[in-house]
């Protein structure tokens, strides 16, 4: 895989920026149960794809932002998610990454997508 060649998920959101050098993705059952059989990740080099699975993890494989996600999630109206609309919505953000999500009007998953902010080129 070249540097410029955009990165592709089998599974969630694919509107992540075209130069992120690591990107994971998931499709949920509406709208937080999380499926170990349909996440992906995909990178351009290991160093991105750890530091993206450490932020996602977090210090205490547990803690970081799928956590913070998943409580997100649990109102997902608030976020601007509904199971029908194609709305895109910012689902969890800080200083090292962000997640993003949509129902993508399946009216039963929703579609997630991570990335780090300084792993985009």
């Amino acid at each position: 895989m070249t540097e410029d060649t955009k990165l592709i998920i089998n599974y969630g959101r694919r509107n992540y920026p075209d130069g992120v050098r690591a990107v994971w993705g998931a499709r949920l059952i509406w709208p937080d149960d999380l499926l170990w059989d349909r996440q992906d990740i995909a990178a351009h080099d290991e160093e991105s794809k750890q530091a993206l699975t450490a932020w996602l993890n977090g210090p205490n494989r547990g803690d970081g932002a799928l956590k913070a996600m998943k409580d997100a999630l649990a109102t997902p109206y608030t976020l601007g998610l509904a199971s029908d609309k194609d709305d895109e919505a910012v689902i969890y953000e800080d200083d090292k990454g962000k997640i993003i999500g949509s129902a993508q009007s399946s009216f039963g998953y929703l579609y997630v997508c991570a990335w780090l902010k300084e792993h985009v080129s």
